[in-house]
């Protein structure tokens, strides 16, 4: 299989998951239709983002999690404050920063609004 052909069905599987999403959305009465949810168990949001979301989606540093759902499109991104843990656990740990230090542009206590699957 050469790269053309690899592109194309990767490129034709997402499309059919995006019209599967797009469809069960249709498929709702308009009234009950949020356009956020799950297909074939990929997270879907077609909202439009908001500054919240769009942070949460790339920076949660209250979940443990390495990937969270994106905050606009199928799949997932990656929560890059997740993936500095590491390093930020061995800042602490030299005495660059506290334990349990917050670097005030990069954390807060409060919940983006993020919504739950």
């Amino acid at each position: 299989m050469g790269k053309q052909t690899g592109t194309a069905l990767v490129l034709t599987a997402v499309g059919a998951v995006a019209g599967a999403a797009v469809a069960k959305e249709l498929g709702r009465p308009r009234e009950e239709r949020t356009w956020h949810g799950r297909i074939l168990g990929l997270p879907y949001d077609f909202r439009p983002p908001t500054a919240a979301r769009l942070r949460h989606a790339f920076w949660a540093p209250e979940s443990d999690a390495l990937l969270t759902p994106h905050a606009f499109g199928i799949g997932y991104s990656v929560n890059l404050a997740r993936v500095t843990r590491p390093a930020r656990e061995a800042l602490a740990a030299r005495g660059r920063l506290a334990p349990g230090e917050r670097h005030p542009d990069t954390e807060s206590d409060e919940e983006p609004g993020f919504p739950e699957d």
